[in-house]
C-alpha cells in the first residue's frame, strides 16, 4: 500500500522529476531525468524493503539537489513512510512517531498562524482564498481551529498506549476525509491525494502494531529528530517542508515587483502541479533566474518568531542576485 501510494505521488507529479531548463538546482548537477529511477527504486521495496528504501532515498536526495522545486512535503513524507513496509518493529515505531510529529506540528503550526486562521478557514468554508483582514467571521476561524485542533490532539493521543488505537482510527478517517474533500468538493491539489490516502492506510495499520513507542535507538533518534526539525524551522535553519509545517501558511512567501509596476506571485510552472516550496533560498534562486532590470523581490517571513530573530520583510534587487 505504501509503495502504491508513493508511486502514485510520483506519477501525478511526473513532469516535476524530469530534467527541465527551469530547474532550481542547489548544486551544479547535470540535467538528469529522475522520474524512472525514483519509480523503479520505489518498486524494489516490494521485494527488498530495506534495500529498496535506502536506494530510493539516495535517488531522491540527488533529485532534490538537482531541483529544489521538488522539496514537497508529500514527497518527503511518503518516502519516509516506505519504512512501514519493513518487517522490523523499530521501523514501525519510527513511522508511528512520524505520524505523531506530522499531526502535532501541523496542527500547532496552523493554530499559531494568523494567515491560516483567515485564509485557510475561508478555503475550508467556501473554497475561496480569502482576504487577510482583522474582521474575519467567527465561522471562518472556527473551521480553521477545528481542523488544526483535531490534528494537534491526534499527535498527542497516538503517543499514549491507551489512546493509540482510537487515535490511529481517527487519523485514518481524517485523511480519508481530506482526500474526499479535496477531490470531490474542491477538486484541488491532486499532488497530495495519493499521500493522504497512504496516510489513511498507514495510520490504520501501523500504530496498532506498536507497543513500546520510544524503545530502541532508532525510535529515540527519530523522536529527537522529529522534535528538532520544527524547532529548527522556527529558528530559521530548517526548511518548512522538512519540519512538518504542512499548509500552515506560517513560512516564507514572496512578491515580485516588476519595473513596469506589475506584481507577480512567484510560482512553479503550471504543468508541474506543485507550488514553489515556501523557502527563502528557493525564492532567491527563482528570482535570480527571472529578474529583469530594476525588478525587486519582497520576502515576507510569517514564522511566529520571525520578528524576534530578524526583519519580517526583506527586499532583493535584481543586481543583488547577479
Amino acid at each position: 500500500m505504501v509503495v502504491v501510494g508513493h508511486a502514485a505521488t510520483l506519477l501525478v507529479t511526473w513532469p516535476l522529476w524530469q530534467a527541465r531548463d527551469d530547474a532550481l538546482s542547489a548544486a551544479p548537477l547535470p540535467g538528469v531525468d529522475f522520474a524512472w529511477p525514483l519509480l523503479l527504486s520505489c518498486s524494489i521495496v516490494l521485494r527488498w524493503p530495506r534495500t529498496g528504501t535506502i536506494a530510493h532515498w539516495i535517488v531522491l536526495a540527488l533529485a532534490l539537489a538537482a531541483d529544489q522545486t521538488r522539496e514537497q512535503p508529500q514527497v518527503l513524507s511518503s518516502a519516509l513512510l516506505l519504512l512501514a513496509a519493513w518487517p522490523q518493529p523499530a521501523a514501525h515505531r519510527v513511522v508511528t512517531l512520524h505520524l505523531a510529529a506530522l499531526w502535532f506540528f501541523s496542527g500547532l503550526g496552523k493554530l499559531t498562524s494568523a494567515r491560516y486562521l483567515t485564509l485557510g478557514g475561508a478555503f475550508l468554508l467556501d473554497g475561496s482564498p480569502g482576504v487577510e483582514s482583522p474582521h474575519v467571521g467567527a465561522a471562518t476561524i472556527a473551521a480553521a481551529v477545528a481542523l488544526a485542533g483535531v490534528e494537534l490532539a491526534l499527535g498527542i493521543l497516538v503517543l499514549l498506549p491507551r489512546w493509540r488505537r482510537r487515535a490511529a482510527i481517527s487519523g485514518a478517517l481524517l485523511h480519508l476525509g481530506i482526500v474526499l474533500f479535496l477531490s470531490l468538493v474542491r477538486d484541488w491539489n491532486v499532488a497530495v491525494w495519493p499521500w493522504n490516502a497512504m496516510l489513511a492506510a498507514v495510520a490504520l495499520l501501523v500504530p496498532t502494531r506498536v507497543d513500546q513507542l520510544a524503545h530502541g535507538t532508532a525510535a529515540r533518534a527519530a523522536l529527537a529528530a522529529f522534535v528538532a526539525l520544527p524547532l529548527g524551522f522556527h529558528l530559521g535553519v530548517v526548511d518548512a517542508p522538512f519540519a512538518f509545517q504542512v499548509y500552515t501558511l506560517n513560512s516564507c512567501r514572496a512578491l515580485l515587483l516588476q519595473a513596469d509596476g506589475r506584481t507577480v506571485i512567484p510560482a512553479a510552472a503550471a504543468d508541474l502541479g506543485v507550488p514553489l516550496p515556501p523557502v527563502a533560498r528557493v525564492f532567491r534562486v527563482w528570482f535570480a533566474r527571472r529578474a529583469g532590470p530594476s525588478d525587486r523581490l519582497v520576502l515576507i517571513d510569517d514564522r511566529p518568531l520571525a520578528g524576534l530573530l530578524g526583519p519580517r520583510e526583506r527586499v532583493l534587487r535584481s543586481e543583488d542576485v547577479r
